[in-house]
């Protein structure tokens, strides 16, 4: 028996015989508190406050345990932008996994994987004509930084090493994806500092447009007088999600794309919160309209039912 199997029938023994002993089984509470290590969650309020205990979930709407019901406002972290349990969306996972589940992409394709990168060509902004398929939106990010960085060491030009990101920046958890976002002062980041990489950065804006303004002179300038050593700009078009719901002018994107242009290095757009119509048009980057270079996507590629 394989070893989850084993363990599963093994805590469902462990159920019975507590019943038939007439011995209270831990709750899921109980089982949580003791072993499981929740995101974003101080060790207090793991140990003191009583969780939502999520047993199902249909359409914008999640059941506890107790019956009640819970508007998803935020879409499970942004995922699940068609809904929980979406039929045609099941059905499609279920048809999916009983004819294949997974094989090693290095060496080998198969028809889901081929037809899919063609689809996301085909709506993505002019350009972008090739899909590498990871895990998750942190390491889509990741993924981005490697390929213009390796680009420029393989091409001559090996002191473009930094990237040049905007403040109040989220990119994700991983450690490259932590860099392009900075060590704020009071952010739950800073305590990484000694392990990022550096990174150029803009200044911060405020709310008004002539903030903005500041900050694609500032990005102008920066690739003007150091364009060379800078292997690529990372940005979140148009608005910035985990940094305060932010937004910016399209206008700002296309200076941004212009200045990335005349200094012949890679634009980066980290559409993980905006892409799949979040901000009215399938990529916030339509906006501009501009094209990036690498366009980086995740959470609603998939509706919340797996990660990639």
């Amino acid at each position: 028996m394989p070893r989850d199997s084993a363990a599963a029938a093994g805590c469902e023994g462990a159920w019975r015989c507590c019943i038939m002993r007439g011995v209270v089984p831990p709750s899921p509470t109980d089982l949580a508190r003791r072993h499981l290590w929740p995101p974003y969650t101080s060790p207090e309020r793991h140990e003191h406050h009583q969780p939502l205990v999520i047993v199902e979930a249909e359409g914008a709407w999640l059941v506890d345990a107790d019956g009640r019901r819970y508007l998803d406002g935020i879409s499970s972290w942004w995922t699940c932008t068609l809904g929980h349990r979406h039929p045609r969306l099941v059905a499609a996972l279920a048809a999916q996994v009983a004819r294949l589940d997974h094989v090693s992409a290095g060496g080998a394709i198969h028809p889901t994987i081929a037809s899919l990168a063609a689809e996301l060509c085909a709506v993505a902004p002019a350009g972008l004509e090739r899909v590498h398929f990871s895990d998750d939106g942190s390491t889509a990010v990741e993924v981005a930084v490697k390929i213009a960085f390796q680009y420029w060491q393989q091409n001559g030009r090996p002191a473009r090493r930094r990237f040049l990101a905007l403040s109040s920046a989220y990119h994700g958890d991983t450690l490259g994806a932590v860099s392009l976002a900075g060590t704020e002062p009071g952010s739950f980041f800073t305590v990484f500092a000694p392990l990022l990489f550096d990174v150029a950065r803009a200044p911060a804006a405020g709310d008004a447009d002539e903030d903005w303004d500041r900050v694609a002179t500032a990005i102008e300038e920066r690739l003007a007088r150091a364009g060379d050593e800078i292997a690529g700009v990372v940005v979140e078009p148009l608005l910035q999600g985990a940094g305060g719901m932010r937004t910016y002018p399209p206008a700002i994107l296309r200076r941004i794309r212009e200045a990335a242009t005349r200094a012949d290095t890679f634009l980066i757009a980290d559409e993980v919160f905006t892409g799949f119509g979040r901000t009215g048009t399938m990529f916030a980057c339509e906006h501009g309209p501009i094209s990036p270079d690498i366009l980086c996507l995740s959470k609603a590629l998939t509706g919340g039912y797996l990660p990639l």
